[in-house]
């Protein structure tokens, strides 16, 4: 998916010293336009001669050019023509005072560059400081980074959040009236005319970001989530999963533990105390189980919250509270799984996980009705599909928690 613009239309980014880029950075953009007549890309300007600005332009005497630099000053032109997908990057350095400019990966010249602090807001599709130069074309995607990426040529790949990530806009599902800054610094745009359309330059051919799609299990597939203390449930927190399944016998939907009484898990089972009775239980491996009794092999929505306060959790089957039992979460230094138990090395899922979200928080204390999933303040992690990453279950939250898949695979389907 990329925003479209059609000459009319802008992208405002709230003003933040960590958009000004007076030190050594490399900012980048996904976009394409058929149109070279002053049209601005991206702005943060508000003077002749401070902040920057990226733009398609002509320059006279020379012909079509992709433009860095200040409004009148500075200017760093690639000359081109180009009507499809151009990845342009702009590396700046403080202790040269240059800014380089990559074209699809190869360098095309630097010049000189001192960059200087504004006020203003950044801006997508309009000048910022002008109010003129309205893009007509498509963005798919813009990135700002701490430091330079780029020395020697290379090949753009997809854009994905980093360690040295300041902004990352995208498409973000959840929230289509917003340019959605991925790296979790907050840095959100607000869409004024600009449409999504379902094109983008590494298109992988998997569709938009809101189809209906589940990764599916087989009994012998994962997924991994590297350790992050941020993923121990040693607070108030709320766990939710929209998962299905036919099977009940030891079938673990995701599971944090490295003993038979530390972390977590959630899973299928029969219980053999209840008569072998079907149950969704969490809690801990052999200890501190909460038992929910049901059997149905349609979408079920499971929540689970958790009081540290109180020592307790209390599980929810599509919305209903179905019990409450004494639960107190302990620290693990293992990886979260998806599809197996992560201390014992079994039950492995066999079923459809549509997505799986840790909050901050006690999200529920009464009744109610289960939505899709989204991002939220409180949100932690939050996993489901991802077009522009197929083979992986992406984290959407922007705390980079994402999952490598191994064997599972994607089917059309959802609650």
């Amino acid at each position: 998916m990329s925003l479209s613009f059609d000459g009319s239309d802008l992208v405002e980014v709230p003003h933040s010293d960590s958009l000004n880029l007076t030190g050594d950075t490399t900012v980048e953009a996904w976009v394409r336009t058929e149109d070279y007549g002053n049209r601005v890309v991206m702005s943060k300007n508000e003077g002749f001669s401070s902040g920057y600005h990226l733009r398609f332009d002509q320059v006279t005497g020379v012909g079509s050019a992709i433009r860095w630099g200040h409004t009148d000053s500075s200017s760093l032109d690639h000359m081109t023509d180009i009507t499809e997908w151009v990845h342009i990057a702009v590396t700046t350095s403080e202790s040269s005072g240059t800014a380089t400019i990559w074209i699809d990966g190869q360098e095309s010249g630097s010049e000189s560059f001192v960059a200087t602090a504004t006020a203003t807001d950044l801006l997508f599709g309009l000048d910022s400081f002008r109010q003129d130069g309205q893009f007509l074309g498509d963005i798919a995607a813009v990135r700002i980074s701490e430091g330079v990426l780029y020395n020697t040529g290379f090949v753009p790949g997809v854009p994905s959040v980093e360690d040295s990530t300041v902004a990352l806009w995208m498409y973000d599902a959840d929230t289509p009236a917003e340019f959605i800054d991925h790296s979790g610094n907050g840095h959100h745009g607000t869409i004024t005319g600009a449409t999504w359309i379902s094109e983008c330059p590494w298109d992988t051919g998997g569709g938009s970001d809101d189809e209906c799609k589940s990764l599916t299990f087989d009994g012998d597939d994962r997924v991994e989530v590297p350790h992050s203390d941020a993923l121990n449930l040693t607070g108030d927190t709320t766990v939710e999963a929209w998962v299905r399944t036919e099977d009940y016998s030891n079938r673990v939907v995701f599971s944090k533990n490295d003993g038979f009484s530390s972390g977590y898990h959630l899973r299928f089972d029969t219980v053999s105390d209840a008569g072998s009775s079907p149950a969704i239980r969490w809690g801990q491996t052999n200890s501190n189980s909460l038992d929910s009794f049901t059997e149905t092999t349609n979408w079920v929505h499971i929540a689970v919250t958790t009081s540290a306060s109180g020592g307790s959790a209390t599980i929810w089957i599509d919305g209903q509270d179905s019990g409450s039992e004494s639960f107190v979460a302990t620290s693990t230094s293992t990886e979260l799984l998806f599809g197996l138990d992560s201390f014992r090395q079994d039950g492995a899922f066999l079923g459809d996980i549509f997505a799986v979200r840790i909050s901050e928080g006690v999200l529920y204390t009464s009744g109610f009705d289960p939505e899709v999933l989204s991002v939220t303040d409180s949100t932690v992690a939050l996993w489901k599909y991802d077009s522009d990453a197929p083979t992986q279950f992406t984290d959407h939250s922007g705390n980079r928690h994402n999952g490598t898949i191994t064997g599972a695979t994607w089917v059309d389907a959802c609650p």
